[in-house]
């Protein structure tokens, strides 16, 4: 099978996990996806793309077990609880890669291509975390959220000091992914989840694409706008969840780890930024920039304003 019958198989399971109220079926989706990702790598032929392959199958797969078996406690049981909750979330956090459950990511990302890095790090993250935030309800209403505070501030530290030692730009991307799950986390608490990560996922495959095409120049814009600089979107984005957990009376040290995290992080975003400036083989079409920066505009201001 082609790879565009494989990728339309794929939004299509996404697109019904998210149309369907049964927990079951949108596990199923999940795993449906996963599959057509895995089908999908096949075609490359080589060892590395079966290693990684493997490991994202195996943690993929324990992750949607434990959702299966919270699941079935909350069916079998008519109630749901601190525990189960725990248990889905869990789960939740080894399909996100949420810490303390990221230690697959960096080596799965190191061995991917950077198509296959998009679709893992952008549309197969929809369905969990759809999930994610029915979770993060329900500890609301148990006045545990200060559980999920711990995940998200983990998580954004991990990702900082995993960004600081990288040296590729698959490792960064990493780094990124685990730095934003704390916010996916942080959001899904205090803001619409969804919002925030439609703009990473725009700046997030905006980057692939330029990277792709060799665009240095554009890859590094990219990276401005990956790391939450003024005036991109992922900053307002990041600036509407400090704005709203501000209001909702959320801990200080998770904001203040939050803010943290992000001035750090400039540090290697903008490293890799530089350096591929600097490169300035391809620079790509002047009118490939102009809309770069008009998209980030538009949605900032169609969410925004």
């Amino acid at each position: 099978m082609g790879s565009l019958p494989l990728l339309v198989l794929m939004m299509f399971s996404i697109t019904m996990g998210l149309l369907c109220q049964n927990w079951l079926i949108v596990i199923f989706m999940m795993e449906f996806s996963m599959f057509c990702l895995i089908f999908l790598s096949s075609t490359t032929n080589n060892v590395s793309s079966g290693m990684w392959a493997l490991k994202y199958f195996l943690v993929q797969s324990i992750g949607s077990v434990i959702l299966m078996f919270a699941g079935l406690l909350v069916y079998f049981y008519q109630d749901i609880s601190e525990w189960w909750l725990a248990i889905a979330l869990l789960g939740l956090c080894l399909k996100l890669g949420v810490f303390p459950m990221h230690f697959w990511v960096l080596p799965v990302n190191k061995s991917l291509t950077f198509l296959q890095l998009g679709l893992v790090n952008s549309p197969l993250k929809i369905l969990p975390l759809s999930l994610l935030s029915e979770v993060c309800g329900f500890f609301s209403q148990f006045n545990i959220s200060h559980f999920l505070f711990l995940l998200a501030g983990g998580s954004m530290i991990s990702g900082v000091v995993i960004g600081l030692s990288s040296v590729t730009l698959r490792g960064i991307l990493g780094a990124s992914s685990i730095t934003h799950s704390g916010w996916f986390l942080l959001a899904a608490m205090s803001w619409d989840v969804f919002k925030y990560f439609f703009l990473y996922s725009i700046s997030l495959l905006m980057f692939i694409f330029f990277v792709m095409g060799s665009w240095n120049m554009y890859s590094g814009l990219a990276l401005y706008a990956l790391a939450g600089l003024p005036p991109f979107s992922v900053f307002f984005g990041k600036l509407f969840v400090v704005k709203v957990s501000l209001i909702l009376g959320y801990p200080m040290p998770i904001i203040v780890v939050a803010l943290a995290s992000s001035v750090f992080s400039l540090i290697y975003y903008l490293n890799f930024s530089f350096y591929l400036y600097m490169l300035k083989k391809n620079s790509g079409p002047f009118v490939l920039g102009v809309m770069f920066c008009l998209m980030n505009f538009l949605i900032t201001f169609k969410l925004f304003v």
